[in-house]
């Protein structure tokens, strides 16, 4: 993922995100493939379900689901999707980088990614270990 963020900024030519932030477009623009394969790491690296290969509900009986109960799987959810929405926050700002960064924008680009990973969760089947291995 570190090589993914390391491509804006050897276009960019700067390693500040402010200096970045000058520009008058966003680096997704100029780079929408990659900002492609980082969306799909990101469904990937937050175990959503077409990589949800660890725990598919629908082929066994999830052991955090049987194990746990009440306040820990409450809380194991939820730092689920606190990962989500750190990821989402860190796409917004790597990738979506918009001349005026307000509160109210950020929190909107978080928003629209955040719905993103609902509709890849429901949009795609779960893969099977042989075809992540050739998405790889």
């Amino acid at each position: 993922m570190l090589l993914l963020l390391l491509f804006p900024v050897f276009i960019l030519n700067t390693c500040s995100w402010d200096d970045a932030s000058q520009s008058s477009f966003p680096v997704v623009l100029l780079l929408a493939p990659l900002a492609r394969v980082w969306f799909t790491r990101t469904v990937a690296e937050t175990n959503r379900a077409p990589f949800d290969f660890a725990e598919g509900e629908s082929e066994i009986v999830s052991g955090f689901n049987i194990e746990f109960r009440g306040a820990l799987f409450a809380l194991i959810f939820l730092a689920e999707y606190a990962r989500i929405l750190f990821m989402c926050m860190a796409s917004a700002v790597w990738f979506l980088r918009s001349r005026v960064l307000s509160p109210i924008t950020l929190t909107l680009e978080i928003l629209i990614l955040s719905i993103m990973f609902l509709l890849v969760r429901g949009a795609y089947p779960r893969y099977r270990y042989d075809l992540l291995i050739i998405l790889c």
